[in-house]
């Protein structure tokens, strides 16, 4: 035993007046203090002291810490096994005791982590300003986090927590931003746009067909960024000749269907692609990420122009075409630059004529057309609106139930009133909240309210009228009979017959 140090039962006394309250006759602090007692007193006292500092967090921690400090006195320096300690507890804060031992239980890798850290440059530094680096680049916005494995699903980036690879910090800086644009690439360039797991899966090695993908795909992007990004790919080009890399040119696609073309031929050449920021490719989290983003941006997109419809200040067509199966209004999307294939830039039009989108439909749209090139006819069918059929022209009208929220302004009702007999659908629901049921008909329809100033519009040409609306006439010659009436709304329930 070294001088001064303390003895076994020394030692046991101390820790079972620190942590007693986990220790039991079948679970002691004997086997703890004889490994503490063979060593300096200096490190026992400081051992003693973690014991106590993690004590004040948790008991059962201190404990599993004790367990595990003389063997990490033999490999690692008292500053180490502080900022071990010490991330342990807020471990434990964050993720609970479960995840906290798991952390006491990689030493190693903590210490190896640590000298990486001493002489890299941590993600946490530089996020705020990769963040607004990538926000920068058009396409889809792309979240930002550090994983272990470097890799996108195509709504997120994941870079590594910390960039050790090169000796300056500029440089690690670098291999961060050219981890990132790679990634972007893969999303705005189209890489994600075929199905890859299917495509390797039809190889007898999926594994050297996705390396050999990759391998492609990175040649591909490089000429991209070189074309719009040529400052990037300048750092691109500098981390390359630091490490010895290379691009291998063998092959030169021009888009990812060619990259697919050449997939056999770079496949049978064993084609592998090796520079420090190509990433991983993980086709499976990609397709359900992907899968499940085109649904929700469909169903977001068809309820956006909806709005758009009821939003606009475009003069409304006739009332009585809508109930007699007219077409709702028609979307189109223009792309403003087919010429240029990586050009996402577009024009929306409303029945023939432009309109600018609101910022959160344009970039919705600019997504859409990331992943599937354009926008399909499908996704610019309003919610509610069923496209036209002329078929529909001589079939029954038939009773829609209505229920309608708060009280509309005269504008918002009769758009309300086209959208649901364009829909020809049973039910229709808006508003937030119900006032009263209302039943329509396709016809003629009049609104009555607790009021007696009434406005009448003709569905043909627009006349507005104040007198009684079944004895006027409007200028084409119609009678009223045919027309849309409304009333001034108050704060009371209202009802809306038809005849």
């Amino acid at each position: 035993m070294p001088h001064n140090a303390l003895t076994h039962d020394q030692i046991e006394e101390l820790l079972d007046e620190l942590i007693g309250m986990v220790l039991s006759s079948r679970r002691t602090a004997d086997d703890i203090a004889a490994q503490l007692a063979r060593f300096e007193r200096t490190q026992q006292d400081f051992v003693l002291r973690w014991v106590k500092v993690v004590a004040a967090s948790n008991a059962e921690l201190a404990y599993q810490f004790a367990q595990r400090a003389a063997s990490a006195l033999m490999r690692a320096s008292s500053a180490d096994i502080e900022a071990w300690a010490v991330q342990a507890m807020d471990v434990f804060d964050r993720a609970g005791l479960h995840a906290a031992v798991a952390h006491l239980n990689s030493l190693d890798a903590f210490i190896q982590l640590r000298k990486i850290m001493a002489a890299g440059l941590p993600f946490h530094d530089v996020v705020g300003v990769l963040r607004n680096f990538l926000q920068g680049f058009p396409g889809r916005t792309l979240k930002l986090d550090s994983a272990v494995q470097i890799y996108t699903d195509t709504e997120n980036v994941f870079l590594a927590p910390v960039a050790a690879l090169f000796q300056s910090r500029d440089d690690n800086f670098r291999w961060f931003k050219a981890c990132a644009v790679t990634l972007w690439a893969q999303c705005y360039y189209g890489s994600w746009n075929v199905a890859w797991g299917e495509v390797i899966a039809s190889y007898p090695d999926p594994q050297r067909a996705l390396s050999a993908l990759h391998a492609l795909e990175m040649a591909r992007l490089d000429a991209c960024l070189a074309r719009d990004l040529p400052g990037v790919q300048r750092d691109m080009a500098r981390l390359r000749a630091l490490r010895g890399e290379a691009l291998d040119s063998t092959f030169s696609p021009a888009s990812v269907t060619d990259s697919l073309a050449l997939l056999p031929r770079a496949y049978a050449a064993a084609l592998r692609v090796s520079v420090c920021y190509q990433g991983e490719l993980l086709p499976e989290r990609i397709s359900a990420m992907r899968a499940a983003r085109i649904a929700r941006e469909k169903n977001a997109l068809r309820i956006a122009l909806a709005k758009l419809t009821a939003e606009t200040q475009r003069p409304l067509a006739p009332i009585e075409m809508l109930g007699n199966g007219a077409a709702p209004p028609l979307f189109r999307v223009v792309r403003t630059k087919p010429e240029a294939p990586d050009d996402f830039s577009f024009e929306l039009q409303l029945d023939g004529q432009p309109m600018i989108p609101p910022d959160g439909v344009q970039s919705l749209m600019a997504s859409i057309i990331q992943d599937l090139g354009q926008v399909p006819e499908d996704y610019l069918v309003a919610a509610g609106d069923v496209p036209y059929d002329a078929a529909q022209q001589a079939a029954p009208r038939r009773a829609i139930r209505v229920m309608c929220g708060r009280a509309p302004t005269t504008k918002r009702a009769r758009i309300f009133i086209r959208s649901v007999i364009a829909s020809g659908s049973s039910t229709a629901k808006t508003g937030r909240c119900c006032a009263s049921w209302t039943d329509i008909r396709c016809g003629t329809i009049f609104l009555r309210a607790p009021c007696a100033n009434i406005t009448a519009w003709c569905g043909n040409c627009g006349a507005a009228s104040r007198r009684c609306a079944a004895t006027k006439k409007c200028r084409s010659g119609r009678a009223w009979a045919t027309m849309l009436t409304l009333t001034r709304w108050s704060k009371r329930p209202w009802m809306c017959t038809v005849v």
